[in-house]
């Protein structure tokens, strides 16, 4: 064998090899950034998410705390919420943090009872929308154990009030110092001497 064949062959092994190595340090390269977005990705959908959860659970908070105020500031419907001037509040449709929005739907399943789911949706990314809800039950905790039987009880049960009583027209509500709640009407007897209920803060 002459020499300058071996050394032809042993340059173009060593090319090979040169390649074969690009080739594997180029696989090791893709698959270690691929792993590192993968990880940055779920680190931020972690991150976002514990975000959601916290601001629906403050969600939850803030029904309660309407609730607390005034039942009777609890209806059916979609909500967003609002804190201006230290109290919480339903306001609008929804309601935005960053880039999440918040829904609370109420519905009544049963009598004294209200039903809220606070929905956060957000985009990941401009083509993955994401959301999380949690849903409680609120019930008027001030409603007398055996349920309401009287002007008076309704009164005491929607938070503002002291006290109520049956009179004859939204007239001498107003003239004894009280505020008409149509909804107590129907705990007044029937005859129009005493069929409105007349609420005393």
């Amino acid at each position: 064998m002459s020499t300058k064949g071996f050394t032809q062959r042993m340059l173009g092994f060593g090319l090979i090899e040169t390649i074969v190595a690009l080739g594997i340090f180029s696989i090791m390269v893709v698959t270690g950034v691929t792993t590192v977005l993968h990880s940055l990705a779920v680190n931020r959908l972690t991150a976002e998410e514990n975000d959601a959860l916290l601001y629906a659970q403050e969600g939850l908070e803030a029904v309660r705390a309407i609730r607390d105020q005034s039942w009777s500031s609890l209806t059916v419907g979609t909500y967003g919420l609002s804190s201006e001037g230290g109290s919480w509040a339903f306001a609008g449709t929804s309601d935005s943090k960053d880039n999440m929005t918040r829904t609370v739907v109420l519905t009544s399943p049963g009598v004294s009872t209200f039903s809220a789911t606070v929905n956060i949706n957000w985009n990941f990314t401009p083509t993955r929308n994401n959301q999380i809800s949690l849903q409680d039950t609120f019930t008027n905790w001030r409603q007398p154990l055996g349920g309401i039987n009287s002007c008076a009880q309704y009164c005491q049960s929607l938070i503002t009030y002291s006290t109520g009583q049956c009179r004859a027209t939204t007239a001498q509500c107003v003239s004894n110092g009280e505020v008409y709640e149509s909804g107590g009407d129907t705990y007044c007897p029937g005859t129009p001497a005493v069929d409105t209920c007349c609420c005393k803060i």
